[in-house]
């Protein structure tokens, strides 16, 4: 059993090191991290900004509906 947890673990890192490389650390003493997004061109630049604004909106939409209408006092 010991050795197939072993391998499991080598494996795990192994993917983990494939896969899980979009974030770097910015320095050792920060716990901040860089993520670094290669385009093409100008254009995929802006379509990819362009969805990020759409999913911002969107949340915030999504939001509206969860806060509770308030009524009026005076009636």
């Amino acid at each position: 059993m010991e050795t197939n947890e072993m391998e499991t673990l080598e494996r795990l890192k192994k993917l983990a090191a494939i896969h899980f490389r979009t974030l770097k650390p910015a320095n050792s003493e920060s716990k901040n991290y860089i993520a670094q997004i290669e385009v093409l061109n100008y254009f995929e630049l802006g379509c990819i900004i362009t969805d990020m604004l759409k999913l911002c909106i969107l949340a915030l939409d999504h939001d509206i509906h969860n806060v509770p209408e308030k009524k009026n006092q005076a009636d």
